[in-house]
């Protein structure tokens, strides 16, 4: 039986992205102005879809579709469809981070299946559109829901903290150690124990009023450097900082 064992206190993390490749239908073409080198924020305003294959998401390909406001703002989502609310908090959300859970014994990080992420960092200047994503954003739904417990009379966070083994014999089941025997044998929900309990740096954050998603090891982001082409329709370019070749193509679509 493959066992890896894991006491509070102890996770790797690992930012995942890589290349994009999307595609779409445009839209009818967009009257840049008198100095289209000049980009104004309202000029992006609208929706941009597209979809890609990437190491930046978990598994395949995804769709994608990405809002923008008159000032620039927006929220990009990752799928078709937006998840519904979570209402267990016994189970951890988005059901695609399952698989980062306690993965080389740590939490790696994707852009998930159904997640929505608010564009942050925005910056217009000439022709470009550049933003981040945060990560973490994927997990605030459900660290939303969490009940904090003040655990061993020292911090808040949304479980009490006890050792977490993996059992990988037959796929992957998560235990916990009996604080009385030491034996682990209750097994709980991985993703849950991994934004709760593992480690307070980075999961589900707590006080006494409540519990949000993020990070207290810095920044968990996706940056993104777009150019508005052909005509105003298309959005191309790639993620600002990463070793592997990037593209990204978001094709403006037509107001209903």
């Amino acid at each position: 039986m493959q066992k890896n064992t894991l006491f509070r206190g102890r996770r790797s993390l690992s930012g995942l992205v890589g290349l994009l490749s999307l595609v779409g239908c445009g839209a009818e073409s967009v009257d840049l102005g008198d100095n289209p080198e000049n980009l104004e924020p309202a000029t992006l305003a609208g929706t941009w879809v597209g979809n890609g294959s990437s190491e930046a998401f978990l598994t395949g390909s995804k769709a994608l579709r990405l809002e923008i406001d008159a000032a620039g703002q927006g929220t990009l989502l990752v799928g078709t469809a937006p998840l519904p609310a979570p209402t267990d908090p016994s189970v951890g959300s988005p059901p695609e981070a399952q698989a980062d859970a306690g993965d080389h014994s740590g939490l790696e990080l994707h852009l998930y299946e159904g997640a929505t992420y608010s564009t942050q960092d925005v910056q217009v200047s000439g022709t470009s559109y550049g933003f981040t994503v945060d990560m973490m954003q994927a997990f605030e739904p459900w660290c939303a829901i969490q009940t904090p417990v003040f655990d061993a009379g020292t911090q808040y966070r949304c479980r009490e903290s006890r050792g977490v083994q993996i059992d990988r014999e037959n796929g992957k089941r998560c235990l916990v150690q009996d604080p009385i025997t030491g034996v682990f044998e209750e097994e709980e929900d991985c993703l849950a124990l991994w934004l709760c309990t593992v480690d307070l740096s980075l999961g589900c954050l707590c006080t006494q009023t409540g519990c949000t998603a993020g990070s207290n090891r810095g920044p968990q982001t996706v940056p993104f450097t777009l150019e508005l082409e052909d005509s105003g329709n298309v959005l191309r370019g790639g993620l600002a900082t990463t070793s592997l070749p990037s593209y990204v193509e978001l094709w403006r679509q037509p107001v209903e």
